[in-house]
């Protein structure tokens, strides 16, 4: 059996639906003996079906009749929804993010969802500066066609960065560009030269963010006051340290 579930439909109201598909016009009674689901129930089932504009009825001669909508009609209507979606989402991703949370954590994993994480930050109103802690080398080495456009991106829309890196030839080469990328660059002294981050860390006024560098490829965001207040002032003391 075809499953619909995406649609939102239950299992029987996928039953009933794929059956009035092979009926073309049928009664109740009728889908009721090909799916075995008392009338009563198909009825109900008919009346989702019907909200989901998937289906209409039709009254003759006191018979009362049910049709399915061509099933094109399902390209039709989610291409209204998504136009809908994107009329909405400005507003929608707005209230997201100026919501007020006592602390908030979300997990992304994988490729694609930490460029909706990069998006998202790129997205914040008003945000005009960040601090990162972090392996240039390895950052990029996830995905380097994103993570250098990113770069750009960021800094046409003139935020600026702080970055404390290990050292290495990619982030000696960032700290020869700093100025082209709206970025401060500070490499860790020679003391801990053998010294390699598995993971970087992004505080911004209202979040931190650890990203994981090696196979899955996670990050954590944490929505919270404390931690962000702590980590800043890591930095802060790692920033004056650091010649």
């Amino acid at each position: 059996m075809t499953d619909l579930s995406f649609l939102g439909l239950s299992r029987k109201e996928n039953e009933v639906y794929l059956a009035l598909l092979g009926f073309g016009v049928a009664m109740a009674k009728e889908l009721s003996s090909v799916t075995k689901i008392d009338r009563t129930s198909v009825y109900d089932l008919l009346d989702g079906l019907i909200q989901k504009n998937l289906i209409f009825k039709q009254e003759k001669g006191g018979v009362l009749r049910f049709a399915p909508h061509d099933p094109k009609n399902l390209l039709r209507d989610i291409e209204s929804k998504r136009e809908q979606i994107k009329e909405l989402l400005p507003e929608l991703t707005q209230q997201f993010r100026t919501a007020t949370r006592s602390s908030y954590v979300r997990i992304y994993e994988g490729e694609d969802a930490l460029e909706e994480l990069y998006e998202s930050i790129l997205d914040i109103k008003k945000l005009s500066s960040y601090d990162i802690i972090c392996s240039e080398q390895d950052w990029l080495q996830m995905n380097p066609k994103y993570f250098n456009r990113y770069k750009k991106r960021r800094a046409e829309k003139g935020i600026r960065t702080r970055l404390i890196m290990e050292t290495s030839n990619v982030a000696e080469q960032r700290k020869r560009e700093q100025e082209k990328t709206l970025s401060e660059v500070k490499l860790l002294p020679p003391a801990f030269s053998t010294l390699r981050f598995s993971a970087g860390c992004y505080i911004l006024s209202d979040r931190t963010i650890f990203i994981s560098y090696r196979k899955e490829h996670t990050a954590t965001e944490i929505f919270s006051k404390e931690i962000t207040s702590f980590m800043q002032t890591i930095f802060d003391f790692m920033w004056k340290v650091i010649a």
